[in-house]
């Protein structure tokens, strides 16, 4: 073998340790897109816009918040939208929001990929057992960011209002 023939294949020996290690704990487009929203602060038009105009699966009000389910190439994604009410019977599950601001957002990626493959370590997440979960939960208490995982495997991430926001929730007492 030629000299110049074993450095070709030396580069490219090189190169595919290089491209597997970097591809190695890369987040998903949909997690990157994910992390933009901020419950209480974002808005529907924010979340179409950041997932580029998902299609609405299902569409429909409960317990006076809106829920709307879109579907995206990577998996579903489940929304609850503020519809700028309190009401007395569901104030204890609902936010003092304008109309259309996100309450919360989960997504449920349609591969179920494997966790060790995610990029999160400098997220600040904390390792708990959430009851009734037969799964772990990884939890940043001052984001609002939730994965869990099942079998190792990412079943759901999900972004829910933080303590900060808890002088937002609907006030039974405040009510009239």
């Amino acid at each position: 073998m030629k000299e110049n023939e074993m450095k070709q294949i030396l580069f490219l020996i090189g190169l595919v340790i290089f491209v597997s290690t970097f591809a190695e704990g890369q987040n998903p487009v949909w997690l990157d897109r994910l992390i933009q929203i901020t419950p209480l602060k974002s808005s529907k038009q924010d979340v179409e816009t950041v997932f580029g105009n998902p299609k609405i699966k299902e569409s429909f009000e409960k317990r006076n918040v809106e829920f709307v389910y879109y579907d995206i190439p990577e998996g579903r994604i489940t929304l609850e939208y503020s519809t700028g009410k309190c009401v007395p019977e569901y104030a204890a599950e609902t936010y003092k929001a304008e109309k259309g601001a996100v309450i919360s957002i989960v997504v449920f990626p349609e591969d179920l990929p494997l966790f060790s493959k995610f990029s999160i370590k400098d997220m600040g997440l904390e390792k708990r057992r959430v009851s009734g979960d037969p799964g772990w939960h990884y939890i940043n208490d001052d984001t609002g960011i939730d994965f869990s995982v099942v079998n190792k495997h990412l079943v759901t991430v999900a972004i829910r209002p933080i303590e900060d926001y808890s002088y937002l929730k609907c006030d039974l007492g405040k009510i009239k």
